[in-house]
């Protein structure tokens, strides 16, 4: 065996921390911001109570949650899923995604049954994708409907 060379030297980059021979990342986290939120089962109109799926911290990444809205961050492109299954409600329904912040509606409207008729059952899913050019609150807003029994999540994903 030859002789031991001279200990390396090492400079530290972009993101990166050497210390006491310790090498170790700075800097935010990487991970693409989300929300998964269950919808409140409601009868009334407007914008619809989101829950945070338990525990919270693991359900929610860089985007806040107020009760019936989520802050999505500028310049950064989401995705937008919502998805519900409603059984024994009386008339049609409909609900819509909401920019709050700009008073705007976003992606398609779901809706359920005729109206006047009853809805036994019946499951919808639409996703879209929404790029705020500020920071916006959204909503899931009821425009139609009175009585209704639901259960339902919003999924919202940064992509990177």
């Amino acid at each position: 065996m030859g002789p031991q060379g001279p200990a390396g030297t090492y400079t530290a980059g972009s993101g990166i921390n050497i210390a006491g021979g310790v090498i170790s990342a700075t800097g935010v986290s990487t991970m693409p911001e989300y929300a998964y939120a269950y919808i409140g089962n409601s009868s009334t109109l407007g914008a619809q109570t989101l829950t945070s799926m338990f525990p919270a911290a693991t359900y929610v990444n860089g985007v806040v949650m107020n009760g019936s809205s989520i802050t999505l961050h500028a310049n950064k492109m989401y995705e937008v899923t919502v998805s519900f299954y409603i059984y024994n409600a009386t008339g049609g329904h409909t609900f819509r995604m909401k920019d709050a912040t700009n008073s705007q509606y976003l992606g398609t409207e779901i809706y359920f049954g005729q109206g006047g008729s009853d809805v036994s059952y019946n499951l919808a899913t639409t996703n879209f994708l929404f790029k705020p050019s500020t920071d916006v609150n959204i909503e899931l807003e009821k425009t139609q409907g009175t009585d209704v029994n639901l259960i339902g999540k919003i999924v919202v994903k940064e992509i990177k």
